[in-house]
């Protein structure tokens, strides 16, 4: 009865990836896919220098450096599997980064095995890490007054600990956010958490991920060391809420000019036509009836015929 448990509690938790020479057939895909669908950003060679990447305030990602931002593996190592897929997947909320859901399954592997022969980190087995466990959502997010009270417990902390670089309100306009540089040397502007969207998700989940583990090769570090999970639920929740207190713009419509109508254009002159010398066709009879008188009504901006 151990053994068969042991094998059952065993299966359950993923293998580590490992790094394993490419299938020559799926680089070879990937990087046709990439050529097409990447490459404008993220350039030939991967280094983040394509066409598409100038003048843009969030830099596509350097593949050359093998740093990724998004990850569920612990701060340092290299992303799994099903976190590049999850980003190629749902794209990168604000940015240039779309989410490639028209690839299918077969290109996605292909584009992934190419983009990991870039950087020579995928060689070594000592950057490879299971996925951090992180918690389920707790149950007092769906009680509305339960949320409000975490939120607020929360408040005192994000002032000590995110208010440097988040500003006291959370529009990224802290301090510090003027000096911040990421590991490629470009300027880093912290999250404006008053914008319902976020850079990592739209789950709460997300949310929580990115605190515990960290945004590599930028200053957001990793609390999940430092923080208990409890706790980083709290901070989800004051974050949340942040945008969720601005007020709403009146959704009243923009009122519309009533178009002017369009001046008939003249008639061009035609011969007379005589059709036998006794008969004389006047040039109005070539010319077409005039259409109906059109008025313009405040509540419908369009043309309504009075007949």
């Amino acid at each position: 009865m151990r053994p068969l448990l042991l094998i059952l509690l065993t299966s359950q938790i993923p293998a580590q990836e490992s790094p394993s020479p490419p299938d020559i057939s799926l680089y070879l895909q990937g990087r046709s896919v990439f050529e097409q669908q990447c490459s404008p950003c993220h350039g030939r060679t991967g280094r983040g220098d394509g066409e598409w990447a100038k003048d843009v305030p969030d830099q596509p990602r350097n593949f050359r450096s093998g740093t990724f931002k998004f990850h569920t593996t612990p701060p340092g190592f290299l992303p799994t599997a099903a976190d590049l897929e999850r980003t190629l997947r749902t794209g990168i909320s604000g940015t240039m980064m779309p989410a490639f859901t028209q690839l299918s399954d077969h290109d996605l592997k292909s584009v992934l095995t190419y983009i990991r022969t870039f950087s020579p980190r995928w060689k070594d087995p000592t950057n490879y890490h299971l996925p951090v466990p992180l918690p389920d959502l707790p149950d007092w997010f769906e009680d509305p007054a339960s949320l409000q009270t975490h939120a607020t417990q929360a408040a005192p902390l994000f002032q000590a600990m995110c208010a440097t670089c988040h500003g006291p309100s959370g529009k990224g306009d802290g301090p510090a956010a003027a000096s911040l540089i990421d590991l490629w040397q470009h300027p880093v502007k912290p999250a404006d958490f008053t914008k319902p969207h976020r850079k990592s998700g739209p789950r709460p989940q997300d949310l929580y991920r990115t605190i515990a583990l960290g945004l590599d090769g930028t200053p957001m570090t990793a609390y999940h060391t430092l923080l208990p999970p409890e706790t980083i639920w709290s901070l989800v929740a004051h974050i949340q809420s942040l945008s969720l207190s601005l007020p709403l713009p009146p959704l009243t419509p923009r009122p519309r000019p009533c178009p002017r109508p369009r001046p008939r254009p003249r008639p061009r002159s035609r011969p007379q036509v005589n059709l036998s010398p006794k008969i004389r066709i006047p040039h109005s009879a070539f010319r077409n009836p005039p259409p109906p008188p059109f008025t313009c009504t405040p509540s419908t901006p369009r043309y309504r015929s009075t007949s």
